[in-house]
């Protein structure tokens, strides 16, 4: 059989991710995020499984104290300054991956490194093995987009779950540095013109719709009852938290 002409196309992947552990977790009482169980098992334990089962490299941006739930080698990192943000936070993943990368893999003419994504992941979305193959069945479908950003019912993106080309998201930050971050949000950072407040002209964004509960996380311990999460301690009374919920999507 004779080879096809041209370049073979490359099948879309995602080769590393950043996992964001941190925050202050205050209307879980101060308890961190990552270290909310599921059957028995921390959060960010199970994210780096599913990760590492899938061959990608993660950075993990959060407290020095959860090294311990951490496979070993796995990159653990944090913003500076501390809870100064997830822009900030995912500046520190994408430098920490970026001085362990290496320059093999082609730049594609569209822009896409080799056909390779980064993830961007929130450590207190309750199913990840659940929610990375959706978000890897999507990709295949949606593989020339520069950035896949799930939507959920009322159309917000869900920018703590999304797939970033490497090649754009690249060029993108060799344009920002770490005071350029600080207190801003992902959507600013990864999807907005110029970081100000219209779309980037120049990159493809798909927004498929995430299935009901795919994506559910945990903010207040009311969500912890109903997500079947356990955490070190006790929460205080959900009948006390009575801040409102911001959502997680644009963050």
């Amino acid at each position: 059989m004779q080879p096809p002409d041209g370049p073979v196309p490359r099948v879309p992947r995602v080769t590393e991710a950043v996992l964001l552990a941190g925050g202050r977790g205050s209307r879980l009482g101060g308890v961190e995020k990552a270290e909310l169980e599921v059957a028995g098992r921390p959060l960010v334990a199970q994210w780096c499984a599913a990760l590492a089962e899938r061959g990608i490299t993660v950075a993990v941006i959060g407290p020095s104290r959860l090294a311990p739930l951490l496979p070993p080698g796995t990159m653990l990192t944090r913003e500076e300054p501390r809870f100064s943000g997830p822009a900030s936070a995912l500046y520190a993943g994408w430098t920490a991956l970026e001085a362990g990368r290496g320059e093999t893999a082609p730049v594609r003419a569209d822009g896409v490194r080799g056909g390779e994504y980064l993830a961007v992941l929130a450590v207190d979305i309750v199913e990840p093995v659940a929610l990375l193959d959706w978000l890897f069945a999507q990709l295949h479908l949606n593989g020339a987009a520069g950035a896949l950003v799930p939507v959920d019912r009322s159309g917000k993106d869900q920018l703590t779950c999304s797939l970033h080309a490497l090649g754009p998201l690249r060029s993108r930050m060799a344009g920002v540095g770490p005071d350029d971050v600080v207190g801003s949000s992902l959507r600013r950072l990864l999807l907005a013109e110029d970081r100000s407040s219209g779309n980037r002209a120049d990159l493809t964004v798909a927004r498929p719709v995430l299935p009901n509960q795919l994506g559910a996380d945990v903010d207040t311990p009311d969500d912890a009852q109903r997500l079947g999460v356990r955490a070190p301690g006790s929460f205080p009374d959900p009948a006390q938290d009575s801040e409102p919920n911001p959502g997680r999507g644009d963050h």
